[in-house]
């Protein structure tokens, strides 16, 4: 993966050629969610979903009339290329494949994010492993708004490393012309006011 990304335990990258392949891996994705039953919701999700679509782009040109293989490409983007001692490349690839001038990449990347709802212990009365799990969401959920409030208050340092969540998501929120939106799902309720 990139050089200047981290990415945690657990995530899986696969490459896609078409859009059947991208919709077959966000079903497999989605088929992963958990889900439990708490005293505040019947199907309460216990776990975020990140599906993350990078694009890779290249234009043909009286120069590039055949881009090389889309799978070269990848790896050379992501750093998946291996290297010996002096950095110079092992693989079996064509020399030209680094010349960035003559393979120029346009890499747009897609982050859409589904996150576990927050609910406070003493009205969700769970116990045991679903105590846990309540506890790691709205630790990752808490990391996630400290860094928001960071990028907002213009702070130095920004914590993304709190959480596997933040990390992750990492490009999405440091890249200058990354555009985020922000949808949430808010109960009317006067007794969940906290919560929302």
């Amino acid at each position: 993966l990139p050089n200047e990304e981290t990415v945690p335990v657990g995530v899986n990258n696969a490459t896609c050629e078409t859009f059947a392949d991208a919709l077959r891996f966000f079903n497999m994705g989605t088929g992963l969610r958990k889900v439990n039953a708490t005293a505040m919701n019947d199907a309460s999700s216990r776990s975020h979903a990140c599906f993350i679509i990078t694009v890779f782009q290249q234009t043909k040109t009286k120069d590039n009339p055949e881009p090389p293989d889309p799978e070269l490409l990848f790896r050379r983007e992501w750093g998946l290329i291996n290297v010996d001692a002096d950095g110079e490349p092992t693989d079996p690839l064509p020399a030209e494949l680094f010349q960035e001038s003559k393979f120029p990449i346009i890499k747009s990347t897609l982050s859409l994010v589904d996150l576990a709802g927050s609910e406070r212990l003493k009205r969700s009365q769970v116990t045991g492993a679903a105590l846990k799990e309540t506890q790691a969401i709205n630790t990752s959920l808490t990391c996630l708004g400290n860094v928001v409030n960071g990028l907002y208050s213009g702070e130095k340092h920004i914590k993304y490393r709190d959480s596997k969540l933040t990390l992750l998501l990492k490009s999405s929120f440091a890249n200058p012309s990354a555009r985020i939106l922000l949808i949430t799902n808010l109960s009317p309720t006067e007794e969940s006011f906290q919560e929302s």
